[in-house]
């Protein structure tokens, strides 16, 4: 039974009606579902009213209406909402003793009572909402010497917080950066260096023990350097320099975990503060720096789990986490699941690359492995992608004048040619110079030892005579003259090649700056055209694995690629403008402000990424404080004047009728998620499973061109098995929950305005506006629907979620099965051990396959389940509390109140109006 206009029927006298009523028995009226006043017999006889006398007595008491929205309307700041959050909140603290007394009351009726009881609960849960804080991790992801530290660091505003010397412990620890919320004003730098499981450690030196176990005369020299084999041997000499490799494999991983090296670190965290960056980065060194060292003095770096830094950092003070991931090239499996785990929570994914690698398609291909794009893929988080191209700043200008040729404009052409021209000028005027300069020396030496010559001379004879004193006289004034002409074409050459230089200068800024921003064009342009391309690519690469493909609309790749930011930054520059860098250096040509570098833009772009949840969640904060002030307004204005009701009893029935129907909706979009989940992606699943297990015999197969050592690396650490068989991912998670969630929002939001309507029709003659509560009800009825979209976009995220934790559940299952096969092969040795380690792998296959898949798909159906789960337990709850609210609300602005019962509320409503007055002040 539905809940339209036509099942809400007016109530007639009905005296031996026994219906429920929130009233006592004796208090409960005996008709109406519109109740209007009787007319005075002796109305016609008085005076009529003048104009202004009839409007005033027909307009209703000012009515409380509470809503964000007007005051807010135009607000985009997110510390805004959060200062009005913060004014408004403290009103739940004055209003909450007075419900508890309303609740407690034995004199006030059981439907005030149980609606004074929902508003404290619903300000309970306001409090928990408003405390919950909204975490936006950035995983950055780059390679030893790309940029990525130095990229942070100027995110940060500081000059080398984060190392930047390309020591490995850059790339094999992640490093979370976090704000410092610590009122320490002596220390606002804190770090916290947490360290592996006792379980862990054990794990990872047993696969490493087995290594040497198999082959006892292993050698880091014998080694890939590159190889995982490689890496945990180093690692694990690390913490044990004084043991030789014999000595390791006499130990069982047990003893090695109690090894005092460490014993007292395994499973601790420390904490460290300190004044300044250079001080706190000091502390954490110790722990993560891989410098290799002379003496037997034990690393740490190989135990750390992850470093967390906290600082006063601008970008970082309105929650955003940066977190510097490992490498993805560096990746070993330990590396990659870390990285993955982060990916995982991440809100956005920064992959940092130089820019002479992006600037055009055959180097832009290594920004992403397949890892990383395979798993943006099945995380649905294409959009959370960000490119940053670093390091603008290293330009050679004739290189860049040779790459760029044809693609800058004429006038920076003719500025390059220009420049050219000075720049030949410039090296004729300094061969003038340089001649002029020998010239002039030699007519100085000549002229000094003339002028010795002739006082030698007077000392032996007499003075000259007159005529010869002629004659000397003129002989110097020519050469006086010779010299001073020499001196004037000289200071003029000098001047000009000043000037020429002055010129040449600024050309060459012109052009530097050109091809600098040019580059950084092409390089945006090059990079979106990768993406582009990359995301075909794969699409592609997954259909081509399976036969059945998903129908659907295919994407838009170009929109995709345009959508993700990318950014060319220049983190030295930045750093140098703000006096972070000190560097004899003048500043690169190309830079005149901070927004050059474009760290200012990354900066803005990193606090963007918070600013939507920030909002978001202030709005929903600041929806549900208004729901409880309309509800209170509801029952606290003047009822005593009240006209229009409908009979209690049935508006309990239609108010019980909409509840479940409310939740029907709720339930069917249940059924139909678990629906779509079977038909769209279980069952295609299941069928692909068969497909998979084809696979892996093949692959299989394909382990006969592997070599030996590589085989054997392999087998210890997993092997390369399919480890992702859904085709249909994609599509279901984009396309099919989001229409089946979108399906219950129409429906549920319809319902409400459907079940608001049917008691507007109720009404007949008299206008909804005569209802005292009209205008509550209807901001009542806009903040449900909120409420429904909220809830509808949180089960979005919930399922988001599922999918994540889903799509890494692949690998586990399959790596578990092909487990004790790898184990087998790990341990043999001798002539013809790859002959029977690839026998050996390939029977495995297939015996397990079958299982493997199965056990894959299960993991998978777990995950999904959950997430399915959560979704409904919210939204039973959610649901519930709508229908609550709603319940609350209509009786008390519809049910009749007798007297008797207004007289006990009026000390209460007296109480929660002076609550109500203060809160329209500052909704107002």
């Amino acid at each position: 039974m539905d809940c339209n206009a036509d099942n809400l029927p007016v109530a007639k006298t009905e005296p031996n009606d026994e219906a429920q009523s929130p009233l006592p028995r004796d208090e409960r009226p005996s008709s109406v579902s519109i109740q209007v006043p009787k007319r005075d017999p002796d109305e016609r006889a008085k005076p009529v009213p003048s104009d202004d006398e009839e409007s005033a007595a027909a307009s209703p008491p000012p009515q409380k209406v509470f809503s964000y929205r007007t005051k807010m309307r135009h607000m985009k700041d997110p510390e805004t909402w959060e200062h009005f959050t913060q004014q408004v909140l403290p009103l739940l603290d004055e209003l909450e003793p007075d419900c508890k007394r309303i609740a407690s009351s034995r004199k006030l009726q059981p439907a005030v009572r149980k609606a004074a009881s929902h508003w404290l609960q619903q300000i309970c849960d306001l409090r928990e909402r408003a405390e919950r804080s909204n975490q936006t991790i950035v995983g950055v992801l780059g390679n030893t010497g790309d940029g990525k530290s130095s990229t942070i660091n100027a995110l940060l505003d500081e000059e080398n917080l984060l190392p930047t010397n390309c020591m490995r412990a850059c790339t094999a620890v992640a490093t979370e950066l976090s704000y410092n919320h610590d009122e320490d004003e002596e220390n606002p730098y804190r770090a916290e260096v947490e360290f592996i499981s006792r379980d862990e450690w054990s794990r990872e030196v047993s696969v490493l023990l087995r290594d040497l176990i198999a082959d006892e005369d292993i050698k880091m020299d014998d080694m890939d350097p590159n190889s995982d084999a490689a890496r945990a041997l180093a690692k694990i000499l690390a913490v044990y320099p004084s043991l030789d490799t014999r000595t390791l494999t006499e130990n069982s991983s047990a003893q090695l975990v109690e090894h005092p090296n460490v014993r007292e670190l395994l499973g601790t965290t420390k904490t460290m503060r300190a004044p300044s960056a250079s001080e706190i980065r000091e502390q954490v060194e110790p722990y993560v720096d891989s410098n290799d060292k002379d003496d037997d003095t034990a690393a740490y770096w190989p135990l750390v789990k992850v470093v967390r830094i906290f600082t006063k950092a601008r970008v970082l003070s309105n929650g955003v986490t940066i977190v510097d991931l490992p490498g993805h090239q560096d990746w070993d499996a330990a590396r990659a699941a870390v990285a993955s785990q982060y990916m995982k929570a991440c809100s956005g994914i920064w992959i940092v690359a130089p820019i002479n690698r992006a600037v055009d398609n055959k180097t832009a291909k290594d920004l992403m492995s397949n890892s990383i794009r395979r798993q943006l893929k099945l995380d649905g988080a294409y959009s959370a992608l960000t490119i940053i191209c670093s390091k603008t700043d290293d330009i050679t200008i004739n290189s860049a004048m040779e790459s760029l040729k044809g693609k800058l404009c004429k006038e920076t052409m003719q500025a390059w040619k220009d420049a050219l021209a000075y720049e030949r000028r410039i090296k004729s005027l300094e061969k003038e110079l340089l001649a002029l300069r020998k010239r002039r020396g030699a007519t100085q030496a000549l002229g000094s030892a003339g002028s010795r010559e002739r006082r030698a001379k007077r000392a032996r004879t007499e003075a000259p005579s007159k005529s010869r004193a002629t004659a000397i006289s003129h002989e110097l004034a020519d050469g006086h003259a010779g010299t001073e002409a020499r001196t004037s074409d000289f200071d003029y050459k000098q001047q000009e090649l000043y000037d020429c230089k002055l010129e040449k200068k600024e050309l060459m800024d012109q052009v530097h700056a050109q091809c600098i921003q040019r580059r950084n064009e092409l390089s945006r342009e090059a990079v979106k055209r990768y993406l582009a391309k990359s995301f075909r690519d794969l699409d592609r690469q997954d259909a081509a694995g399976y036969e059945a493909q998903a129908d659907g609309e295919p994407r838009d790749y170009e929109d995709m690629s345009r959508q993700t930011p990318v950014f060319c930054t220049s983190s030295h520059v930045y750093q140098q403008m703000r006096g972070l860098l000190m560097t004899d250096n003048d500043l690169t040509p190309g830079f005149e402000t901070e927004d050059d570098t474009e760290i200012p833009q990354l900066q803005d772009h990193a606090q963007k990424l918070t600013e939507e949840l920030r909002v978001a969640k202030q709005k929903e904060v600041l929806s549900g404080i208004c729901q409880i002030l309309n509800s209170v307004a509801i029952w606290a204005q003047d009822a005593s004047k009240s006209t229009v009701t409908i009979d209690s009893a049935t508006l309990t029935t239609s108010l019980q009728m909409f509840e479940a129907n409310l939740k029907a909706d709720g339930q069917s979009c249940i059924d139909r998620l678990d629906m779509e989940s079977q038909t769209k992606l279980f069952d295609e699943l299941t069928r692909l499973t068969s497909t998979a297990t084809t696979q892996a015999g093949i692959i299989a197969n394909k382990w006969q061109s592997i070599n030996g050592g590589t085989f054997k690396a392999i087998c210890r650490r997993g092997g390369p098995i399919l480890s992702g068989i859904a085709a249909t991912w994609d599509k279901f998670f984009q396309f099919n929950i989001a229409s089946v969630l979108d399906g219950f929002s129409v429906a549920a939001t319809g319902r409400l305005t459907a079940f608001h309507e049917g008691i507007v029709e109720q009404l007949g003659d008299h206008d909804f506006g005569e209802l005292q509560a009209s205008v509550q009800l209807d901001q009542q009825l806009k903040l449900h629907k909120e409420r429904i979209l909220r809830l509808a976009a949180q089960s979005r995220a919930d399922i988001d979620q599922a999918q994540k934790d889903a799509s890494r559940a692949f690998s586990p299952a399959v790596e578990e099965v092909m487990m004790p096969g790898y184990q087998r092969c790990a341990i043999e040795k001798g002539k013809g051990m790859a002959k029977r380690m690839r026998a050996m792998i390939q029977e495995h296959v297939r015996k397990n396959k079958v299982q493997m898949f199965r056990s894959a798909v299960k993991n998978v159906r777990h995950s999904l389940e959950q997430g399915t789960k959560l979704v409904d337990d919210n939204m039973t709850e959610q649901i519930k509390s709508i229908a609550a609210t709603m319940t609350d609300d209509y009786m008390l602005a519809l049910a009749e109140r007798q007297k008797s019962a207004q007289l006990h509320e009026a000390k209460f409503k007296k109480d929660v109006m002076e609550v109500l007055e203060k809160a329209a002040n500052h909704f107002n």
